[in-house]
């Protein structure tokens, strides 16, 4: 009778980890045994890399070639003679070819979407053109990047250092198209979701006109009612990059008159620079402000820079409905108040090309101070407000 041997609940099974994990070490011992030359027992007095010797090992035994940089073709691998003129070809040569290419066939392939049945110059469609941007952006960075990974792989750092005067103006232009398009898409998206909400309250108030039924026909006659009028959609916005770009920066809708103390400040794509240049220039002109020694950021240069930093920070600029401008500043000190920042208004109206200038107020809860800029005559405005008021009869007095 033959017994045999029943396998314990505890014992090792063979796909274990331990036990796998101790088949794989006893393999890779076992293959470095078989690929170092065995001399341990070989005689003393041969030689064990003459090519006869049983224990010849040409890995082992011949030297490495050396790469001058002119045996050409891929490292590590034997080049035809066509090949032998041609610098060594790394890995990284490869795949920055890869990055290049598919970077090129991102952007020749890739097509703006625009949705059915929505105007060309409308929201939607700008949306789209953004995205359709923003993937070319990352297809420019891709090429930029392959451009000097090919370099680095081809000839070393210094192909590295000169393809890099190509690929990095790519990859800049690349980034810098990367944050107009997602700015772009923001505001389009945000104002045609606002478009979107007046096209269905004009449908909604065009269903609310429809008489009701009971009332219409009250003694059941069959009289159907008149069906409701049509609605009237609005238009979709005629908007631009700068104008989207412009809505994302103010958070909505904002109408920049020309001429006025708003457009001066403000730009069309909602970047207030040139209030902020004029907001600096002001407070050097009136000396309120400092100083500051800066050292260079690029490396290896250690000079100082002079720069001047205002006594109050530009906050905002926040355009108004009448054109006007209301310039919000953030003091850098308990020092800076209303005396110190009226003593600036006056260049302030110079350096920023507007023609009045309100009061300083302070919004005690974030400790911020805003003064209203305007380019309107408000002479005018107020003979307007205090005319007296029209009498309800043109009848003459008896």
């Amino acid at each position: 009778m033959t017994h045999r041997r029943h396998r314990s609940p505890r014992q090792t099974s063979v796909t274990s980890p331990r036990r796998v994990s101790f088949l794989t070490s006893a393999f890779t011992a076992a293959a470095l045994v078989l690929a170092t030359p065995n001399t341990a027992y070989a005689d003393p007095t041969v030689d064990v890399c003459a090519p006869d010797s049983p224990y010849y090992n040409r890995a082992w035994c011949d030297p490495a070639p050396t790469s001058t940089g002119g045996s050409g073709g891929i490292s590590g691998i034997d080049s035809p003679d066509w090949m032998k003129g041609l610098p060594d070809i790394g890995f990284s040569f490869f795949l920055g070819l890869a990055l290049a290419v598919i970077g090129g066939i991102v952007w020749a392939y890739t097509a703006v979407k625009t949705p059915e049945g929505r105007a060309a110059h409308g929201p939607a469609a700008g949306a789209a053109r953004a995205e359709a941007g923003s993937e070319r952006a990352v297809a420019a960075f891709m090429v930029g990047a392959g451009i000097i990974a090919m370099g680095w792989g081809a000839f070393g750092i210094g192909g590295a250092l000169l393809s890099a005067v190509i690929g990095v103006p790519i990859m800049l232009i690349g980034i810098k198209r990367s944050e107009h398009a997602d700015m772009a898409k923001s505001g389009y998206t945000a104002a045609d979701q606002a478009w979107q909400h007046q096209a269905e309250m004009a449908r909604l108030n065009a269903a609310m006109q429809r008489p009701d039924p009971r009332e219409y026909d009250p003694l059941n006659l069959g009289v159907a009612p008149p069906p409701a009028p049509a609605p009237v959609i609005p238009a979709e916005p005629r908007m631009s990059d700068e104008d989207a770009i412009r809505y994302h920066r103010m958070g909505g809708h904002v109408q920049l008159i020309p001429g006025s103390a708003a457009a001066a400040l403000v730009s069309r794509d909602g970047s207030w620079a040139a209030a902020e240049a004029a907001w600096i220039e002001a407070c050097k002109a009136s000396r309120l402000g400092s100083v500051e020694q800066r050292n260079s950021r690029v490396p290896g240069v250690n000079g100082t820079t002079e720069v001047f930093v205002p006594g109050a920070d530009l906050a905002r600029v926040e355009v108004l409905e009448t054109g006007d401008a209301a310039v919000v500043v953030r003091p850098r000190s308990l020092a800076v108040g209303v005396t110190e920042l009226a003593a600036v208004t006056p260049l302030l109206l110079r350096t920023a090309r507007v023609r009045h200038a309100g009061g300083w107020v302070r919004a005690h809860a974030t400790d911020e101070y805003v003064i209203t800029l305007s380019n309107r005559d408000l002479t005018t405005a107020q003979e307007q407000t205090n005319a007296p008021a029209p009498t309800g009869s043109d009848d003459e007095d008896w």
